[in-house]
């Protein structure tokens, strides 16, 4: 699904926000088998969701829809690059409450097992040329994937995974349930297509929750030590081609002239670099630093 996001400060931080954020769901191959309506949607279900990672484009081909291709991910080769984690691979799906009129039918399907474990919601498929195909996810089930991608079955990635942190996986998680129905659709469908729309949203909740000494973020974090937002801008720094002893005298000054309230907004901006007040004050710091050291 989503393969990365870019640099949350570019030229002053590192890219914090890992190739890891949650994805949708897990999709590969095709459906088929069964024997009647109800065993061929069964088998479809849990092959989207269950499936093996390894085709994805035959998947996109046969178990979805042409239109549901078009929606969610703009087109068959993005659909197709659409990778998975088999770390967080499903094991399963049940269906229930289905309903088949015709040449389409709709279900509540539900997740097992993997990071989107329990996930719920309508489905709607449609028949063509005797084979059924996925053609929608209703909004009611990618709210659910999504709520429970970030939830307690997140798989992190290291200490230096950002979303580690489960508090500011549920403010996020909060910002984006907060949606109305139709940008919450548009948005899960940037995030299903790798684009820099999703990019930029996820950024912004991001920095908008992420502790801070400012009083930002679920925990409000800050009053002893050094708080999380400000360790992303000081481990940027410390990227630097710059001998660590002069980047440790710098960022004691910028502790006192540069507030976390402006690291929050160059992060939530994503702008390539610090706007000029505050590059100004990481020059000075550094040539102070650079004069002080050279006197010794």
């Amino acid at each position: 699904m989503t393969q990365g996001l870019p640099a949350v400060l570019p030229a002053v931080l590192p890219a914090v926000l890992p190739a890891a954020l949650p994805a949708l769901l897990l999709l590969a191959g095709c459906g088929g088998g069964g024997g009647g309506d109800a065993a061929r949607i069964e088998d479809l279900a849990r092959t989207v969701v269950a499936g093996p990672v390894t085709d994805a484009a035959t998947r996109c081909a046969t178990s979805l829809t042409p239109d549901f291709v078009a929606t969610v991910y703009g087109d068959a080769e993005t659909c197709a690059r659409a990778g998975a984690d088999p770390a967080a691979a499903a094991t399963g799906a049940s269906v229930a409450d289905l309903v088949v009129d015709g040449d389409t039918a709709t279900a509540t399907v539900t997740t097992e097992g993997g990071s989107a474990d329990g996930a719920r919601g309508t489905w709607v498929f449609a028949r063509t040329d005797g084979q059924w195909r996925v053609a929608e996810w209703r909004t009611d089930y990618l709210r659910s994937v999504l709520r429970a991608r970030f939830g307690p079955s997140y798989p992190a990635v290291g200490e230096d995974d950002p979303f580690r942190d489960p508090e500011v996986r549920a403010c996020i998680s909060a910002a984006l349930q907060s949606l109305a129905d139709p940008e919450f659709r548009a948005t899960a469908a940037e995030i299903l297509r790798e684009s820099r729309a999703a990019d930029d949203a996820v950024r912004r909740w991001y920095f908008g929750c992420v502790d801070g000494a400012d009083g930002a973020g679920p925990g409000n974090a800050g009053s002893a030590g050094v708080s999380e937002l400000r360790r992303i801008f000081e481990e940027g720094l410390r990227g630097a081609d710059v001998p660590r002893e002069i980047v440790d005298c710098a960022i004691r000054t910028l502790r006192r002239t540069v507030t976390d309230a402006e690291i929050r907004r160059m992060g939530a901006d994503g702008a390539p670099a610090p706007p000029p007040g505050v590059q100004r004050r990481i020059n000075a710091a550094t040539a102070d630093c650079v004069e002080q050291l050279t006197k010794r």
